[in-house]
């Protein structure tokens, strides 16, 4: 899944959790 290794690349990056990023996109 791409949008998952997006996810953890952005939230490595933001600091964020993919949870949020999941949760808005």
């Amino acid at each position: 899944v791409q949008i998952y290794e997006e996810a953890r690349k952005f939230s490595y990056r933001s600091r964020v959790r993919p949870c949020v990023v999941y949760g808005g996109a």
